[in-house]
């Protein structure tokens, strides 16, 4: 960063997970660049940490307790325009990419990125530039290969069995589902394996990878 012209930037990292914060700290702490950091835990707290103080770049995960990681982003670019941010996620999870990128989002990927990648990210983020992981570009073009096959598939869910999967994949239990939807925990089980059958799935692993991949876990219940 010998271009840069501040004595220091300030990096908060944001992720449920403190091995994650610590180690992506450390990785970029080796790199030599001028780098004040923070954390936080959640997206609730990663915004009012960008309220009390100076945010040079939010490095952020998806899935986050409490609020979204996209939520937090989009509030964070609404409210908080010079703060970059770089999205930092599971591979499951790329169909974000394009909604995130086209709302201000500077930087995304994956965390199985190398040093050298984040360090790139870091750096061109800082210069004004956008960057996309080469992991995250390939994980893309895959996608745009098979997002149709999977909205298809998709279609062919009735109201109920549609509402059940995206229900799952929310982390909701069989139980939780038929208090909130007024039926029995059998008839669940029934519509969830007539869903898996129509979509081709062994299972909650292959389902929210499904719907993480078609973008429909966002969308609301009808």
């Amino acid at each position: 960063m010998s271009n840069f012209t501040r004595a220091e930037f300030s990096v908060l990292i944001v992720d449920d997970h403190e091995f994650v914060r610590a180690g992506t700290q450390r990785l970029l702490e080796d790199s030599g660049y001028p780098l004040k950091f923070s954390e936080a835990a959640t997206g609730e707290c990663a915004l009012q940490r960008v309220r009390e103080e100076p945010i040079d770049i939010v490095l952020m995960d998806l899935k986050l307790p409490g609020i979204s990681g996209v939520e937090a982003a989009m509030k964070l670019r609404r409210s908080h325009r010079n703060t970059k941010i770089i999205i930092m996620t599971a591979a499951t999870e790329v169909t974000y990419v394009r909604q995130l990128l086209q709302n201000g989002v500077q930087g995304y990927l994956t965390k199985d990125c190398n040093p050298r990648q984040m360090e790139r990210a870091v750096r061109e983020v800082l210069a004004g530039n956008v960057y996309v992981s080469p992991a995250v570009t390939e994980l893309l073009e895959t996608s745009d290969n098979a997002g149709e096959d999977d909205l298809a598939k998709i279609a062919t869910l009735s109201k109920r069995e549609y509402q059940i999967c995206l229900m799952l994949v929310r982390d909701k239990t069989n139980r939780q589902i038929a208090e909130e939807l007024h039926i029995s925990e059998k008839t669940v089980s029934t519509h969830r394996t007539r869903a898996y059958r129509k979509l081709g799935v062994s299972g909650l692993a292959e389902l929210s990878a499904l719907f993480h991949r078609t973008g429909m876990i966002d969308q609301l219940l009808p």
